[in-house]
């Protein structure tokens, strides 16, 4: 299917998912991979949708396939319950990243995020927002990333569960990271 210019709005997803797509991108119940069938993933918007009870990331962008860029990402008005005790360790509920081309323009804005319960045995931390790889001009205003004090002391490889988290290990130079008026509370980080 197209993965250009997409609306996905006004939607109820609840539950855990597991994606269906060769190549298994992490789960997430939304997910702009680009990189298709020829398109890349632009001009994509999520908005006023809510996810409840998730188990997995909500929104995952990524050009898990092929080095095609994604340009113009609007995640904007959603509102998010993720079960914290169902995610894997190093989950990102917004999760953005660049890992074989480029992901830019991405404004994440206006979002409610709630999570419940505290991270499972052996999980180093969970994440409101995460940042990896080759991912430029990134917009985080407006949200609320509530935490719930989730647990999760970090690994040698992990920091502690964070409402943002910038994997420094994988985020290039070319990282432009504007974040302004968020709410950012019950997280160790």
């Amino acid at each position: 299917f197209q993965t250009d210019n997409v609306l996905i709005t006004g939607n109820v997803i609840s539950g855990t998912s597991t994606n269906a797509i060769v190549g298994d991108p992490p789960d997430a119940a939304i997910l702009n991979v680009g990189g298709l069938a020829g398109y890349t993933g632009t001009n994509w918007t999520a908005t006023n949708n809510t996810l409840l009870n998730l188990g997995t990331a909500a929104f995952f962008i990524d050009n898990f396939f092929d080095a095609s860029s994604i340009d113009g990402v609007t995640i904007s008005g959603n509102t998010v319950t993720v079960n914290t005790s169902l995610l894997a360790d190093g989950t990102s509920v917004f999760d953005v990243r660049g890992t074989l081309g480029t992901t830019t323009n991405v404004n994440i804005s206006q979002n409610t995020l709630n999570l419940t319960g505290t991270v499972g045995t052996g999980v180093a931390g969970v994440y409101g927002v995460g940042v990896q790889g080759g991912v430029q001009d990134v917009t985080l205003s407006a949200n609320t990333l509530r935490g719930g004090n989730p647990g999760g002391a970090g690994s040698a490889s992990l920091p502690p569960s964070s409402g943002v988290f910038i994997d420094s290990d994988t985020a290039t130079t070319d990282l432009n990271l504007t974040a302004e008026s968020n709410f950012i509370s019950g997280w160790a980080n």
